[in-house]
């Protein structure tokens, strides 16, 4: 948790304001996972701070929503690619990659478990995993 929160920190992901009366206020919670290697061992466990985002209100907290999805055609062809020049398929995995976006809203969430302040909220600067606008705008990054 204290990883998540210091990687939250260095991006500047939001800023402690006093809560607002007119906003609505996204909560949030933390999603634990076991990550594994190929063995099956574990190779570290994960906590991911996650914005409540099924209590957003379509036209104040966002727009539009966005799912990045790849056709079948395109990811044949670039299986296909790969065995024809003897590439080695690889994975990327960008550590918090949401964290990029920056947002045009004005959202305001509820603080993590642990890290409340009475009277206080957390006024997002960029996105956050769970938001709904979350995807479109890690792919818009000024």
């Amino acid at each position: 948790m204290q990883e998540e929160l210091q990687l939250l920190s260095d991006q500047n992901v939001w800023t402690v304001v006093p809560t607002p009366l007119n906003h609505n206020i996204v909560g949030c919670r933390w999603v634990f996972k076991i990550k594994r290697n190929s063995s099956g061992q574990i190779s570290r466990y994960k906590a991911r701070l996650v914005a409540q985002g099924f209590s957003q209100q379509p036209g104040t907290d966002f727009d539009e929503i966005f799912s990045p999805v790849v056709r079948y055609d395109s990811l044949r062809l670039l299986i296909a690619l790969s065995c024809h020049f003897q590439w080695t398929p690889d994975q990327l995995d960008i550590k918090g990659a949401f964290l990029y976006g920056y947002l045009k809203e004005d959202i305001y969430m509820k603080l993590p478990d642990g890290y409340e302040k009475a009277g206080y909220c957390a006024k997002l600067n960029r996105s956050i995993y769970g938001l709904k606008q979350s995807p479109i705008k890690s792919y818009a990054i000024k």
